[in-house]
């Protein structure tokens, strides 16, 4: 065994890591359609698939063969032992413990144990009951296979195969042909455990959808979708000597092997196994070294736009410091120009009120009031009466008080030449009557030669 080991792994490190065609393609599938996918899609690296109704994870697996050789996919599976077997044997694989239709919701499923016969079809539960089959009955979650591909598929679908024992059409009218293009359709086209084909009843979904029919191996029918014409070629001819496959192990159509050849074959097997994942590690290196390289990329343009929009913003900030530099000077130079003007203003006061507590100010008051009611008589007396007129007297008494009061010459002069009459002068006040004293002072003054 360890020499078998030796040479396996000898093997693989010395091999092409990217010539599919130099080692022996193993065969797992029922009816060699894994031989027929990988010959039309051989030159796609790390493919992905979608296996609706995958079963066992090894045993008439179609896509076994791809997964050992660096590709993954969707596995909808929802039979409990197989989809834990497909949990512990392809763990980089999705795999959903549900099952497909046209709805979501719940549906009853029928388990046929160990058969790839479970259906959700009760006429054909009923008739492998009939054939002494053992069929549980249970409810299992659906859902529509275009919800499924939104959450979990990529944009390119390599191929999608369709094994639901009579549900294809409800798979097929839940799934969105105009958003996701699988290249090559693969779909279960004969009723269980019959030759007899049901694919009338689903077909015309198919071709509408844009798919041509490519090839039929006696029990399923192929699809190629018409953006992709390049893969009918692939399907002119059934597998053969060619195609350079074995079948696996235990495989119902392969010839018990000597125990040399069985070792040898479980080697080789082993050696697609490791092969592929040595492949899956260097797509998710080369995968990661990409996502760092535009991490770094972008880290490098956002430093690159940090740095200048801190250079705009120092610029900005110099802009702003010599503005206020000049504002600064503004405002010290309007604190100058006021401190001058309160200088001046105080000097100003300073110099009138030393005129007004002069001599000569206080001798000239006479001529100013002089000045004003020779200018404006009317106006200057009703000035004074409003400044210095009494308040009104009680009951009447106070008009008979001012009517005693005598009106000298000179009042009843300056009244005469102003227009008035002389008993508004009977209410003024003392302050009054010395302003009219000055006046009669300035007219004296004023007649003198």
């Amino acid at each position: 065994m360890s020499v078998v080991r030796g040479w396996t792994l000898n093997w693989i490190f010395n091999a092409d890591m990217h010539s599919h065609d130099s080692m022996t393609f193993i065969s797992y599938a029922q009816n060699f359609e894994d031989v027929m996918l990988w010959r039309a899609l051989k030159h796609v690296p790390n493919g992905f698939y979608i296996d609706v109704g995958a079963n066992d994870p090894e045993i008439d697996s179609v896509t076994l063969a791809f997964y050992q050789r660096g590709w993954r996919g969707l596995n909808i599976e929802p039979m409990r032992q197989y989809h834990q077997r497909l949990l512990a044997q392809r763990p980089e694989d999705i795999n959903l413990p549900v099952a497909v239709s046209d709805r979501a919701g719940q549906m009853h499923f029928y388990d046929v144990p160990d058969t790839g016969l479970s259906t959700f079809d009760p006429a054909i539960a009923q008739m492998h009951a009939a054939a002494g089959k053992t069929v549980h009955q249970h409810e299992v979650a659906v859902t529509p296979l275009a919800a499924l591909c939104a959450a979990h598929a990529p944009p390119d679908i390599h191929f999608l195969k369709i094994d639901v024992e009579g549900l294809e059409k409800a798979v097929l009218l839940g799934m969105d042909f105009g958003k996701w293009r699988p290249w090559i359709l693969l779909i279960e086209a004969t009723r269980p455990q019959s030759q007899e084909t049901s694919h009338d009843e689903w077909e015309p979904l198919v071709l509408q959808a844009g798919y041509r029919l490519a090839y039929f191996d006696g029990l399923n029918l192929y699809y190629v979708a018409d953006e992709h014409p390049e893969l009918l070629d692939a399907f002119k001819a059934p597998p053969n000597f060619f195609d350079h496959f074995a079948l696996r192990p235990g495989h119902a159509y392969s010839f018990p092997l000597q125990a040399t050849e069985q070792k040898q074959l479980r080697a080789e097997t082993l050696a697609h196994k490791v092969l592929g994942e040595l492949r899956h590690v260097e797509d998710r290196s080369e995968r990661e070294s990409s996502r760092l390289q535009r991490l770094l990329e972008n880290t490098t343009l956002e430093l690159q736009q940090l740095k200048l929009d801190r250079q705009l913003q120092e610029a900005e900030l110099t802009r702003l410091r010599q503005e206020a530099g000049q504002h600064i000077a503004q405002i010290q130079h309007l604190n100058a120009a006021v401190h001058q003007a309160q200088g001046q203003v105080e000097q100003f006061h300073a110099q009138l009120v030393a005129v007004y507590a002069s001599s000569s100010w206080r001798l000239a008051r006479p001529f100013r009031l002089a000045t004003r009611l020779i200018k404006n008589p009317a106006g200057f007396i009703q000035r004074i009466r409003q400044r210095f007129i009494k308040g009104p007297a009680v009951a009447g008494q106070g008009n008979i008080a001012a009517a005693a009061k005598p009106v000298d010459p000179a009042s009843a002069e300056i009244l005469a030449a102003s227009g008035q009459t002389q008993e508004p002068l009977r209410e003024l006040t003392p302050g009054a009557h010395k302003i009219l004293r000055d006046l009669k002072l300035a007219l004296r003054t004023s007649r003198s030669p």
